[in-house]
């Protein structure tokens, strides 16, 4: 878990993030990913859909300095070498989520077998965050299979330290023998804008479609 300080008094940003912090502004943006290509290829390699989605994103969030901000265990503005994703699972006990991570790994299969060790371990679990050793540097994944979505919005305290951002996706749908996922992506606008969620959400396509 290592980190850069981040200089408030030279950061070109430092205007944005201040003016950001001070009023709590975040936004969400949804769209829809065509993920055709990327379906089929996780069936050929006989991989799951959620964990290689989880593995997939995580790359290229990772790609961006700009979600790699958050604060350090002294409160101070740092930015991540790397940051993890911290996802949902459900819980085989009760109808609540469970709130995980499991750590980065190049390939996907090996990501995909400490994704299952996590499940197995955690998910009779009754607490909502089961995990002693979750990070500071997380961003935030969750998926809903039951329902597609044109918009998703989470209403939290954007005057708090939680910058990191959340991505939930939504359940898959076909349209014109295409299959595409609702993604909804939601950032603390101190750290980004939506010219740099644009830039994701090209990336990601391209990701899935070379996947």
């Amino acid at each position: 878990m290592t980190y850069k300080k981040i200089d408030l008094k030279t950061w070109n940003r430092k205007e944005h993030f201040e003016g950001f912090m001070e009023s709590g502004t975040s936004f969400s943006l949804t769209t829809k990913l065509d993920v055709t290509l990327f379906y089929k290829r996780i069936k050929e390699k006989k991989l799951k859909f959620y964990p290689t989605f989880i593995h997939q994103v995580t790359q290229v969030v990772n790609e961006f300095d700009c979600f790699k901000i958050g604060f350090n265990e002294n409160q101070e503005l740092v930015l991540w070498d790397h940051v993890e994703a911290n996802y949902t699972i459900n819980s085989k006990v009760s109808d609540n989520f469970i709130s995980v991570w499991t750590p980065w790994h190049k390939e996907v299969s090996s990501f995909q077998e400490l994704y299952l060790e996590t499940l197995n371990q955690h998910e009779t679990s009754k607490k909502m965050a089961p995990q002693v050793d979750m990070p500071l540097n997380l961003f935030v994944i969750s998926m809903l299979p039951w329902i597609s979505f044109d918009g998703f919005n989470l209403n939290i305290n954007n005057n708090e330290t939680f910058l990191a951002p959340i991505i939930t996706a939504g359940k898959m749908i076909e349209q014109q023998d295409k299959k595409l996922l609702p993604v909804a992506i939601q950032v603390h606008h101190a750290t980004s804008d939506g010219y740099h969620v644009a830039l994701l959400v090209d990336k990601l396509q391209t990701q899935f479609n070379q996947f």
